[in-house]
């Protein structure tokens, strides 16, 4: 097969990094593209929702489900469906003024870092604002990104386990948060995890795949939260993760598999 990255705009540098790195061409996301899909293309959809080529090529995370996985709350109402823990969430403001502490507040659905988000403490919800989802705060041991696989035999694999960490750089220490932790907030995740010295159980693995497969995705980056008290809770599958390093790496050898 040849392969083809599909960005969801064409300024994704991670897409331009995976394209480098595997050699191939991107296409480009608009109605002006000349590409015509065939029988022995891979197209690798990163991030897309709204692809409208595929057949007869062989596609890697069709639009529908990145559309599902990329809605907030499309996305948790699936996966309570089939069993992935998630944070108690509800779009009722009575219900989430009820709920015990502090309470995460979504004015969009769909978006990224953060954007959107507010968190209030107990029975202090702005109800003035126009808010479409709302989930129980949960305070975070340690947050993990999990980058998951399905193989073309149709098994699921992790090869890259991220932790998310606190940078120290000057320029994002006044943004500092342990509540939202974005990367404007001065968060990232280590490019190598380690698991010496950081808290570990096969739940963070179990519960990614388990969302990988409900979200119908053959790729994603599992972003999950550990609280040493409460366990792991699943908050969102991104389909375009940022990509450097070893983990560019990953995604290469694993989408490899589908040349061979």
């Amino acid at each position: 097969m040849k392969p083809y990255i599909y960005p969801y705009k064409l300024g994704s540098g991670s897409a331009r990094n995976l394209a480098s790195v595997m050699n191939c061409k991107r296409i480009k996301p608009t109605p002006e593209s000349t590409y015509v899909p065939r029988a022995s293309h891979l197209i690798i959809n990163y991030g897309s929702s709204s692809m409208d080529i595929g057949h007869p090529a062989t596609v890697l995370n069709k639009p529908v489900a990145v559309g599902l996985a990329t809605n907030k709350l499309k996305a948790f109402q699936t996966l309570r469906e089939y069993g992935v823990l998630v944070p108690e969430f509800t779009t009722s403001l009575e219900e989430a003024q009820s709920w015990e502490g502090k309470v995460v507040g979504r004015t969009k659905l769909q978006g990224c870092g953060g954007e959107g988000i507010s968190i209030y403490p107990e029975g202090e919800i702005d109800a003035s604002i126009s808010t479409k989802l709302y989930t129980k705060y949960i305070k975070k041991t340690k947050e993990y990104r999990v980058h998951v696989f399905k193989k073309p035999d149709g098994t699921y694999s992790t090869d890259r386990i991220q932790v998310k960490k606190l940078t120290r750089s000057t320029d994002v220490i006044e943004l500092f948060t342990h509540e939202i932790r974005n990367h404007q907030n001065g968060w990232v995740f280590s490019s190598v995890f380690e698991r010496e010295g950081d808290t570990w159980n096969q739940s963070i693995i179990d519960e990614s795949i388990k969302a990988t497969k409900a979200l119908g995705l053959d790729f994603c980056a599992v972003d999950v939260i550990w609280n040493r008290r409460k366990g792991v809770y699943v908050l969102e599958a991104n389909t375009a993760p940022g990509l450097e390093g070893e983990t560019l790496t990953s995604y290469k050898e694993n989408f490899n598999l589908y040349l061979t």
